[in-house]
């Protein structure tokens, strides 16, 4: 009986909510809201990091996957939209990008360095690295993740996102990190 009673107890767990003791009256009511509207608690944030692209053209020639990987990030279901994928490559082709065909403009001496360095583009400026020869050498982008039941739903949601992300973009290296993850001693993605 003992021993039965020591197993049971370790498969017990606990599905606590203070909301479920607050009263429909109260002023947290209208807290919990604006929290689960801007805040979403359990999201979990990451980082969609590009690699050295191998080969001419280096970034500027893999632009085409550039476009393929923000658009694979804005409609893959576990990514949150609430706040939305967050990337200097959005913002730069919102600005210039799209307008801009010469390899030189990708560069920290042409057009993409002047945007970086301007008061939009300084947000995004420690998200994109330079190589020796000026030319972009790695990237950063910051997602959220849809709330996941459990660890390993987050695992499996962020491998998820690692494979079609990398589908998209093959040749840009996609890594997936999370520092939530790295600070529970979970498992490092990419």
């Amino acid at each position: 009986l003992l021993a039965l009673g020591c197993v049971g107890a370790t498969s017990v767990g606990s599905d606590f909510n203070i909301e479920w003791f607050t009263p429909a009256d109260s002023p947290l009511r209208s807290v919990y809201a604006v929290r689960d509207l801007y805040f979403r608690g359990r999201q979990v944030p990451f980082g969609i990091y590009t690699q050295e692209v191998e080969g001419a053209g280096g970034y500027y020639g893999a632009r085409a996957e550039l476009a393929a990987l923000t658009a694979a990030m804005r409609v893959h279901k576990e990514i949150s939209l609430t706040p939305p994928p967050d990337s200097w490559y959005i913002t730069w082709a919102a600005e210039v990008g799209n307008a801009t065909d010469v390899a030189a403009a990708w560069t920290s001496a042409g057009a993409l360095g002047d945007f970086l360095g301007s008061p939009t583009g300084t947000l995004y400026a420690s998200d994109v690295s330079f190589g020796a020869d000026a030319a972009i050498s790695h990237t950063r982008m910051s997602v959220f993740m849809e709330p996941q039941e459990d660890g390993m739903a987050q695992v499996a949601a962020m491998q998820a996102v690692r494979d079609d992300l990398t589908e998209a973009a093959p040749s840009l290296g996609v890594l997936i990190y999370s520092k939530g993850a790295c600070m529970r001693g979970g498992p490092h993605l990419g």
